[in-house]
């Protein structure tokens, strides 16, 4: 009865006094989720306010170091009191009922936290004082939509894209500013870390990863959009493939982080509360306050959601937009794509319409930079701001506009395409505000942003307007602008450059008898003069393992050998990260190759019998087996099978890559020691597969063993591919494959008597053709058993060839002794000829051509198709 009354109580007091704190999005929510915990944001009030904080920072003139210390030193101070404060009404309405809340976090950036909690003690929560605003925590920020206008190939040796010169980048780049030493944020849909036009440029190379990475929905960096939206964006910003000297960034030389939160589709949406959590770690990624080298100077934001969205929001009111005060504060430039709403007038998404000041956020319109009079594209976003009442210069959106149609730079792993919206001409501000970043370290981010504003080349009608904002920005003319405040700070020289490599081993997977490292680096002198001194820090998985002063001179273009033995590995995955430091404050031509970062493996060791059927294994990353996955995205992984996802098996869901790209993963067994003496020592599994469709899609499965802790795989232990890899009759077509009965699986025994006394390390290897999905089960290293409730693999005779197609090696697997194979071309002429032996092997075709051919077995008389891709 006593709660009964207390939950009345707390109704008719949220009734008649928490409406204006309480979202409309929540109240329509509220009574639809009686039972149920609902999950939301609440905002506190601030004891320490973020404007007058900038006020005084620009009354001094602060430097970006000092101002990101001193906003870090505020979001504490506010936590602290927030924090205390929130407690005490915790633990009234746990005394109310002891399951009333769930999970909390707690957001420093916005000073807010994130509750699961029964809505009737919501309303308690907003007649506290200490909240502000209580919203749900709904899903709803994506990309701004792009379209992919054609894919195409890397340009001609030495090319520069027409966006980059029609901003004036070059006239910066001819003044020696390039970016050197910056570093800039992607907030978007990930990165393909390994793409040639940017991965030089990724401070992960470098740094630890925690620093260089957010990752909300992959541990890695990996781009999450089919569209390669991130890596788009990065590209144009600060992209350049050194092997061709492809220029399609505006800042070259500016090193990037990035983080995955914007979603591609509204399936793919997150929440105001992830995007908090990538703000948070945006003020402090290294997680130590004294430093600020690790904070981004620039984060682009081509993301966002539409007007009307937004309004059924309430999206002018809402408090989450305010952590941008934050990030200007602290001396970040933050700019936003307008949208692709246009052409219609009030079309300006969220937060791009928002205004705090003329240029926060920074709207970023888009124009055809491949035309001379710059035409503003028929998608971009137009003004007014639906959220500012006044008449003025804050009603007006975009502030500036860029290039945005058919603009080309980096996609996939390591193609180029044509994307054109908002979400182009955004980073092209961003490159531009890098560039000036570097001449102008002591401007405030609002400055910046205010010098491409103030410069921007006027557009359409004259004076600013709800098309063009105040117009087409202009690289150079903002250096001129700031020229007047400060004096540009002169492109740094190759005076001083001190660099560190990792020498020994760089094996992706170590032995247990390599578990202890010897660790062998070499610091180089690049610079122009002697360096007097140097320490040496080592980390092991983050943990500082070396630190070392070295009281010795590196003259110029010489080096010192630094070893650290005995390095020891824990099982599974580590990361092992160097840097170097000259003794003396010295300003070096690269700050970042100062450092290494390493990933090693360590296998872990069985003795010579090894059984596993994955009934146990929740999560692979804590599991005896390694996986290699080069391109960080699908890749092996726990699958269920049966009528009830009952049963457990290992597998790769090959319809899951995106884009298609041949890519290969490979999962590796614990190294295990063969007996002397033991004749009947096999390796068993089980696996089941059912083709997409028939001579389409042809993924594939390889088997290797190494005696020498994989420095070689020589020896291929099973290989199938395409149709023979099918354990099930008929296709599965689009449809995620999954067996319900054991029959669909096929049992593989393959003998390893050969290898009698040796250590082996087997891999297991796929090759990506989009075609169904791959589970294995019932994996076993020991004598055989014939007592499996699984099917018998049945041998074909006939020769078999896989992959095919195949971008460069086929394996030819045959039932006989020996065999003779000749290539032929379209033509009939013979262009390859190799012997093959009993079981499975290797026919390199690396030396030919793309095309259709023949490939005929001279002893069985067979001949199949072939195609070089």
């Amino acid at each position: 009865m006593k709660t009964t009354l207390f939950v009345y109580l707390l109704l008719l007091s949220g009734f008649l006094f928490s409406q204006s704190v309480l979202s409309p999005a929540l109240v329509s929510e509220l009574g639809k989720h009686e039972g149920y915990y609902i999950n939301v944001n609440i905002y506190f009030q601030s004891h320490y306010d973020i404007n007058e904080l900038a006020r005084n920072l620009d009354a001094k003139k602060a430097s970006f170091d000092f101002r990101t210390k001193s906003v870090n030193d505020l979001l504490n101070k506010n936590a602290e009191i927030s924090l205390s404060e929130f407690a005490v009404c915790l633990d009234f309405i746990l005394n109310q009922d002891s399951r009333a809340v769930g999970k909390i976090k707690f957001f420093r950036a916005a000073n807010a936290l994130n509750i699961e909690i029964k809505p009737n003690f919501v309303y308690y929560l907003a007649d506290q004082k200490s909240i502000r605003f209580i919203d749900i925590n709904s899903a709803r920020y994506k990309i701004i939509g792009t379209e992919r206008v054609l894919s195409s190939e890397p340009k001609l040796v030495g090319g520069t894209e027409p966006g980059l010169k029609a901003i004036n980048a070059h006239k910066l780049w001819e003044k020696g500013y390039t970016g050197r030493n910056i570093l800039f944020l992607s907030m978007d849909t990930g990165v393909h870390a390994t793409h040639p036009a940017i991965s030089d440029n990724f401070a992960g190379n470098y740094l630890p990863l925690s620093q260089c990475w957010y990752g909300i929905r992959n541990p890695k960096p990996v781009d999450n959009a089919g569209s390669s939206h991130g890596t788009h964006t990065t590209g144009t910003v600060l992209g350049l493939d050194k092997t061709t000297n492809d220029t399609i960034g505006v800042a070259f030389n500016a090193k990037w982080i990035a983080s995955d939160p914007v979603a591609s589709s509204d399936s793919d949406l997150l929440t105001p509360a992830d995007f908090m959590a990538v703000f948070d770690w945006v003020l402090n990624p290294d997680g130590d306050e004294t430093t600020s080298d690790d904070v981004p100077r620039v984060i682009n934001n081509s993301w966002g959601y539409n007007y009307d969205l937004a309004l059924n929001f309430g999206a002018c009111d809402l408090p989450e937009a305010e952590i941008l005060v934050t990030i200007e504060t602290a001396g970040i430039c933050s700019p936003f794509s307008a949208g692709n709403e246009g052409p219609g007038a009030g079309t300006t998404g969220f937060p791009a319409m928002l205004a705090y000041n003329i240029v926060n956020p920074m709207s970023i319109g888009a124009v055809n930079g491949n035309s001379e009079n710059f035409p503003i594209a028929d998608f971009s976003s137009r003004g007014p701001s639906l959220c500012v009442e006044e008449e003025g210069r804050l009603k007006i959106k975009p502030e500036v506009v860029a290039p945005g149609v058919s603009v080309r730079s980096a996609s996939g792993a390591s193609s180029y395409s044509y994307l054109q919206g908002t979400s182009m001409a955004c980073p092209h501000v961003s490159g531009a505000l890098l560039l000036l970043a570097e001449a102008f370290p002591m401007a405030s981010a609002y400055e910046l942003k205010l010098a491409l504003y103030e410069t921007a080349i006027d557009l359409g009608e004259t004076g600013e307007d709800n098309i063009y904002g105040n117009g087409m920005i202009d690289a150079l003319a903002a250096f001129d602008y700031l020229s007047n405040i400060y004096t540009p700070a002169p492109p740094i020289t190759n005076e001083y450059d001190l660099s560190l490599e990792l020498t020994s081993s760089e094996k992706s997977f170590v032995c247990q008898d390599e578990k202890f490292l010897n660790t062998q680096m070499k610091i180089k002198n690049l610079g122009e003069n002697p360096i007097n001194g140097f320490n040496v820090k080592v980390y092991l998985n983050e943990v500082i393992v070396c630190d070392s002063t070295i009281n010795e001179s590196i003259v110029e273009g010489s080096s010192f050998e630094f070893l650290y033995p005995n390095l020891e590995l824990s099982a599974g995955e580590n990361y092992i990260h160097g840097i170097v430091k000259p003794l003396e404050d010295l300003s070096e031509y690269d700050r970042f190759n100062n450092g290494f970062n390493h990933r090693v493996f360590l296998l872990s060791e069985v003795d010579s019998s090894y059984y596993q059927n994955f009934e146990n294994i929740s999560n692979l990353d804590n599991s005896e087996f390694v996986i290699i996955n080069p391109d960080y995205r699908t890749t092996w992984s726990m699958l269920n099978w049966g009528e009830n996802d009952e049963h457990k098996a290992i597998g790769v869901n090959f319809l899951e890559y995106t884009p298609k790209n041949w890519n290969i993963d490979d999962l590796y067994l614990p190294e295990i020691t063969m007996p002397a003496e033991n004749d009947s020592m096999f390796l068993s599994f089980t696996y089941a597969y059912k083709r997409r469709t028939l001579n389409l899609y042809k993924d594939s499965l390889i088997i290797e063993v190494s005696t020498d802790c994989g420095l070689s795989f020589d020896k291929i232990l099973f290989a199938e591919g395409g149709e023979n890899l099918a354990t099930v009759e008929g296709n599965s077509n689009y449809k995620f494959y999954k067996p319900i009965e054991a029959s669909e699986f096929d049992t593989i025994n393959i003998s390893l008597n050969e290898f009698k006394g040796e250590k082996l390390v087997i891999r297991f290897r796929t090759k990506n053709d989009n075609g169904s999905v791959l589970y294995i089960d019932e994996m076993k290293i020991g004598v055989l058993d014939n007592s499996s409730i699984y099917s018998n693999k049945l041998v074909v005779q006939e020769p078999e060839i896989y992959p095919n197609p195949t971008s460069d090696i086929i394996f030819v697997k045959i039932y006989e002794s020996e065999e003779f194979v000749n290539i032929y071309d379209l033509t009939g002429r013979l262009v390859l000829n190799q012997k093959v032996y009993n079981e499975i092997s290797k026919v390199n075709l690396g030396d030919l051509t793309e095309g259709v051919y023949f490939i005929h077995f001279i002893n069985s008389g067979k001949t199949k198709k072939l195609i070089k891709k």
